[in-house]
């Protein structure tokens, strides 16, 4: 599902304040399986990420998404992939806070030409499996933590993708809703996603339906 190449990614390269966030990053992940990026802040798993949903291009290397190579796109073509191909869980959430839980989880949708009719079944399936459909007409400012993650899951799941990355989803949560989001992780085994999670948070490891861990240490797979 999932395979890269002998990725380097370098910031502000050839210049003094240059910086090797990925340097010949190699790994696979097969599908419908869980993975974990494990490292510290810093570690180069979050670039990682996204490379592999194409919001960044790697400096070199190769990166091979359910058979097609998304390294070099050109970003119209990222765009349609990334709504087609990836759903992903910012940190932060990256939340619209002006408008509702609904119109927040519909916002992938505006590009496909699709009915009124057929994106509200689309949302509202989307909510029903994030568990937030109770609050679809609430402004997401007044939502909780959790269910802001909640809501940006139902988001992720709304095209849906069969690839759902997730960037330090554990890091704004208290433990009670931690583990409300392991809880989720079953779920997407059954719905047979290939999930990649980049953390720090060993709460994880108490989770049974992980596939494989990979760590990673200055930009390099350890």
């Amino acid at each position: 599902m999932i395979e890269v190449k002998n990725l380097y990614k370098i910031f502000n390269q050839n210049r003094k304040n240059e910086f090797t966030a990925l340097e010949n990053v190699s790994l696979f992940i097969p599908k419908e399986q869980i993975v974990l990026l494990k490292g510290v802040s810093g570690s180069g798993k979050s670039t990682l990420l996204s490379i592999i949903s194409s919001l960044q291009k790697p400096t070199s290397g190769d990166v091979i998404v359910d058979g097609e190579h998304i390294a070099k796109l050109p970003d119209l073509h990222a765009s349609k992939f990334r709504n087609e191909k990836i759903g992903y869980v910012f940190q932060d959430f990256n939340l619209i806070n002006s408008l509702d839980v609904f119109h927040n989880v519909l916002t992938p949708l505006i590009v496909q030409n699709l009915s009124k009719k057929d994106i509200e079944t689309k949302v509202i399936h989307a909510l029903s499996l994030a568990n937030i459909k109770h609050k679809k007409d609430e402004f997401v400012s007044n939502l909780s933590g959790g269910e802001k993650q909640r809501v940006a899951i139902a988001r992720a799941l709304v095209c849906d993708a069969n690839i759902l990355l997730f960037d330090e989803p554990t890091a704004n949560l208290d433990k009670q809703n931690s583990l409300k989001f392991l809880s989720l992780l079953e779920d997407f085994k059954k719905l047979k996603k290939t999930v990649v999670i980049a953390t720090h948070d060993s709460i994880f490891e108490q989770s049974n339906v992980i596939f494989k861990t990979i760590n990673m240490q200055d930009g390099k797979i350890v």
